[in-house]
């Protein structure tokens, strides 16, 4: 008889922020951190959603009110006195840009949520309600496994993660920016599990 190949691990849970309706299967991995499967769905569709807000968001969000605060008084100050130089006009717009854009994403991750909804014919990533970039529709026929790997890209000192998944021989990108390799291989596997297919973390 042919030896029986050994079970793949489960993935361990990562340090929880979620909280979540647990799969039926009593040795299913619980949901990680802000993911959580929706009772509104159709019977065949999985629905996991990720709240963006952490308690880093807070200290982001105050240093954003300085920064902001900082150009708001050299525009007041610049813009008030007469024959102000153009360079005093011209300088910050680059730290304006940055502002800008630190506060764009500060409310975007107060409110955003990154939702994954499976269904039988396909998979489907959006993020909002502030657009985003990433949202898509993956076609799911010919799909064989998912993958949950970390990048090259670091945030913090910590590498992120994605969500791959190999649809027809193609190794397709599903979701990046996970911040942990432990979410994207939860990922992974309550996907798998929910499409019948393999995983590798």
């Amino acid at each position: 008889l042919a030896p029986t190949p050994a079970a793949t691990p489960r993935v361990p849970r990562p340090r929880a922020w979620i909280e979540v309706t647990p799969p039926p299967d009593p040795n299913a991995l619980p949901p990680p951190m802000d993911y959580r499967e929706s009772a509104k769905a159709p019977v065949d569709d999985l629905v996991l959603t990720r709240r963006w807000f952490g308690a880093h968001i807070l200290f982001l969000a105050l240093f954003t009110v300085f920064w902001c605060g900082f150009l708001v008084v050299w525009y007041g100050s610049a813009l008030t006195q007469e024959d102000t130089p153009l360079m005093m006009v011209l300088f910050p717009l680059g730290h304006v840009a940055v502002g800008v854009g630190l506060a764009y994403y500060v409310l975007a991750s107060f409110v955003n949520r990154t939702t994954v909804h499976a269904t039988e014919r396909s998979l489907t990533i959006t993020k909002g309600p502030l657009p985003w970039p990433g949202n898509q529709t993956v076609d799911v026929a010919g799909l064989r496994r998912f993958y949950g790997a970390t990048t090259s890209t670091k945030v913090n000192g910590r590498r992120l993660a994605q969500l791959s998944a190999d649809i027809g021989g193609t190794k397709r990108k599903i979701l990046k920016g996970i911040r942990s390799l432990d979410e994207a291989e939860w990922l992974a596997q309550r996907l798998a599990e929910h499409y019948g297919v393999p995983h590798e973390g």
